[in-house]
């Protein structure tokens, strides 16, 4: 027999020894519909109800692979072989995991198959504008040296593939700055930033929760797009408070805005703002995280100038110009004199091909310069994003095609 909500919250009064006519606003439907929800997908789990196979195409160099999240749990788990052998892969522990222990027979230095399913961070991808389809990324390069501040001149932190803000709190991961085998350096968000500001003054007086307005601005000659940033600074100059563009809300004289993160909760008449591109991240300073932590020298470190090209043209994967390539090596970032820059997969006679401008295919004649940078990560700040870790490691050696293979129960 079907019970209401009613019914439900009555009855967890009576075991809570409350009267069913008190009122509590905690107690609210989306409470009850999460709860009621939560425990269906327990029955339908435990019982194993309508079961679903799910295929997960192997990457090399990958272990991690996200789980869909209409699938809530990992129920048993197959590696294919080149032969199409369906060879079973043991679930472990998180710690036997890590540890490389064999679950079977827990001998040996060389793991059998096996997976750990778990909940991770979700990586952010920001726009790039990369030419032909890369639109947004996973990681990028910082173009300049900086204590705890992400500076990258191609990228635009202000619109996401998810549309998730990046916000105070989320994780910035150094994934060069590795001390003692370790992941890389990180550290927390504290606010956005702008390398080159479109406008700046003060908000007029008509400024309100959701639009700024200045009459002596023109926004849109000054190019204010959808997911720039609005910040905010204090009397010494430093962001304090920062929002973003919102669709359709640009005029000559007002910005419509949106999701405001850091000290304030709205930008305020006479309050000093500028606008542009988000193209910095300043990490928190404020105990216990202070700035970068976990690496070899906590900061984002940019090397010397390994050559310089002038006179150039662009594809989308490659720059070609006058200049010495001896000292350049793949894996370097090639930054072009516009913002835009690229790693460098491979150095021919006069030209360097690269995997994507992130920025955008820099315009004819600009000067490049290669030089080492460290790359950077942005995650959201807690574990939300369902996974299966895969052991061991794949590799390059690894026949194309392959595929693990996971059964689970909806």
């Amino acid at each position: 027999m079907p019970i209401t909500r009613l019914e439900l919250k009555d009855r967890i009064k009576d075991s809570r020894g409350l009267t069913r006519a008190r009122a509590d606003g905690l107690l609210s439907d989306t409470i009850l519909n999460d709860a009621v929800r939560d425990a269906q997908e327990l029955v339908v789990h435990d019982c194993n109800l309508f079961p679903e196979d799910l295929t997960l195409r192997i990457v090399a160099g990958q272990w991690e692979y996200p789980v869909p999240t209409e699938f809530i749990g990992v129920h048993e788990v197959f590696f294919i072989d080149a032969s199409g052998n369906r060879l079973p892969m043991d679930q472990v522990t998180d710690t036997d995991f890590r540890g490389g222990r064999n679950p079977v027979t827990d001998v040996g230095l060389e793991p059998v198959y096996y997976a750990f399913p778990k909940y991770q961070r979700r990586v952010i991808q920001p726009f790039a504008q990369a030419p032909p389809n890369l639109d947004f990324v996973d990681k990028s390069w910082v173009i300049s040296d900086s204590i705890r501040t992400i500076i990258d001149s191609g990228i635009n932190l202000g619109r996401t593939y998810t549309g998730r803000r990046i916000s105070p709190g989320d994780i910035v991961w150094n994934r060069d700055d590795v001390a003692d085998g370790g992941d890389g350096s990180y550290g927390v968000v504290e606010v956005l930033d702008i390398i080159t500001t479109k406008r700046g003054d003060n908000a007029g007086a008509s400024t309100s929760s959701s639009q700024l307005v200045d009459g002596a601005g023109d926004f849109i000659n000054n190019d204010v797009q959808e997911d720039d940033v609005i910040c905010i600074t204090d009397a010494d100059g430093v962001v304090i408070t920062y929002a973003f563009v919102s669709i359709g809300g640009v005029t000559a004289t007002t910005v419509d805005y949106e999701d405001v993160r850091g000290e304030g909760t709205a930008i305020e008449s006479g309050d000093t703002y500028k606008i542009g591109t988000a193209q910095k991240i300043r990490l928190s300073s404020a105990a216990p995280h202070r700035g970068l932590r976990g690496g070899s020298n906590n900061r984002f470190d940019v090397g010397t100038v390994t050559a310089t090209l002038t006179a150039t043209t662009f594809t989308d994967t490659r720059v070609t110009g006058s200049g010495s390539l001896a000292s350049v090596s793949v894996g370097e970032i090639a930054i072009a004199s516009g913002g835009s820059h690229a790693e460098v997969s491979d150095i021919g006679s006069g030209y360097l091909d690269v995997d994507k401008w992130i920025g955008g295919v820099p315009a004819a004649g600009q000067t490049v310069t290669v030089r080492p940078c460290d790359q950077y990560q942005v995650e959201t700040r807690a574990a939300i994003e369902r996974v299966i870790s895969i052991g061991p490691t794949p590799t390059t050696s690894d026949s194309l095609g392959g595929h693990r293979r996971h059964e689970t129960s909806l």
